[in-house]
């Protein structure tokens, strides 16, 4: 073990993970319960991925849980550690990115690091300090309205100045061009000038590549999942070997949709046309106890047809404001959470062994209510989404497929039910 991720949230985790697998390494990811013992991970695994619920929590709590992963990781045998957040940078201006990385490098005495969110692939890129969401600067993205962390500033140095205590600088695209060998010098000197965190303009894989191999010996690197692809390739040149892991989705499946992100909206109305669906009622979710019940029958009774049965409470930006005027005394995000983590239970209690999701809110939920806590990983079902296999000590393993509200296609959830890879 040389490698440990901490994730701030589980579709992030496995973000990390399947590009991690994908650059030569053999991660485990590992529920946030899962540190709070001491057993040693088995020596087939090389990567730790700690998949937290950090990154909306209260600033105090979301420390906590990083230092506890990070000491955990440690006694891994860990040397080089990575936090991984969004290739959104979701932050609010006193959130969570800033006084984690704050932490982690106090506690690893550790003086500069990297600020690399782009994950190019899906369109997510750095230039001149400025985030983009393909052609569009992210304050004029779809992530202007996201409900939790509404990104209205698009440059990261501004992004971080209500969040972190340190000294920013960047390097650019022309001095990344430059190579590995240049951008390392560039590195050094910054750190030797007194900059604690380095903004890296990254616009394309290849310009990956270069921060990766210019920042090999640093002890602690911070980003998106794009960066971590390279990382490994630095560990392992050997590409690894699919083991059979995956399994077709079949009868015990369902879609549960938390995420209300521009895509996840057209992902939902695309599927309705093809499965049964069913949206879930705010204020059952608020008053009425049974209602996981309610919902977990109507799974149970849909189940077992072509398409996999949908519960969904994503919503419109029109929607979401029409709700919290219905109920602003209400804390609506809260409830919708509870009652995700109650059906959950119930379904796997009930031989569900397929989930599909979408949000990372509601894949930690999902997750912490799957009675599992450790898990491999599986097959790519798109950029930043892979399956994951793990045990919950019924005769067959639960299998999750956890999709960031941005990611895939607009046929992403027809897709991953028939075996399409993107």
């Amino acid at each position: 073990m040389k490698l440990g991720v901490i994730a701030d949230d589980f579709t992030g985790a496995v973000d990390a993970a399947g590009f991690l697998k994908k650059g030569g390494m053999t991660p485990i990811l590992l529920t946030g319960a899962s540190h709070t013992d001491d057993k040693k991970i088995p020596s087939e695994f090389d990567v730790a991925i700690l998949a937290l619920k950090i990154r909306s929590c209260p600033v105090k709590e979301a420390v906590s849980q990083a230092l506890a992963a990070l000491s955990y990781l440690q006694k891994q045998g860990c040397n080089q550690f990575f936090y991984k957040y969004c290739s959104t940078f979701d932050s609010t201006p006193k959130g969570n990115i800033g006084p984690v990385t704050d932490a982690i490098m106090e506690k690893l005495q550790v003086h500069t690091t990297t600020i690399c969110p782009a994950l190019p692939v899906n369109g997510r890129t750095v230039y001149k300090n400025y985030l983009f969401v393909k052609d569009q600067l992210i304050e004029n993205s779809p992530m202007r309205f996201h409900p939790i962390t509404p990104m209205t500033q698009s440059s990261l140095r501004d992004l971080m100045a209500g969040q972190f205590t340190g000294k920013t600088n960047c390097i650019y695209l022309e001095d990344i061009e430059q190579g590995k060998d240049h951008t390392a010098a560039l590195l050094k000197k910054l750190e030797q000038d007194g900059y604690n965190y380095i903004i890296t303009d990254t616009v394309r894989d290849s310009d990956l590549a270069t921060i990766a191999a210019a920042t090999k010996n640093m002890p602690f690197l911070t980003g998106s999942s794009g960066l971590t692809e390279y990382i490994a390739q630095l560990y392992h040149k050997k590409k690894q070997t699919e083991k059979a892991l995956y399994r077709m989705p079949g009868k015990n499946c369902v879609i549960l949709s938390g995420s209300c992100s521009a895509m996840t909206n057209r992902q939902v109305n695309r599927y309705k046309v093809l499965g049964a669906s069913l949206a879930v009622d705010i204020g059952k979710c608020l008053f009425s106890e049974n209602y996981a019940q309610e919902v977990a029958n109507w799974v149970l009774s849909t189940s077992g047809k072509e398409w996999a049965p949908l519960v969904y409470a994503t919503k419109t930006p029109e929607e979401r404001e029409k709700s919290s005027r219905q109920f602003g005394n209400y804390n609506i995000a809260e409830a919708i959470d509870c009652f995700f983590g109650k059906l959950t239970r119930i379904l796997v209690d009930s031989g569900i062994t397929t989930i599909i999701t979408a949000g990372g809110e509601t894949s930690g939920i999902v997750v912490q209510n799957a009675h599992t806590e450790f898990f491999r990983i599986g097959k790519e079902i798109a950029p930043g989404v892979s399956w994951i296999i793990g045990s919950n000590g019924q005769k067959q393993p639960i299998q999750l497929a956890l999709k960031s509200g941005n990611f895939g296609d607009e046929d992403f959830f027809r897709k991953v039910q028939k075996g399409v890879i993107e």
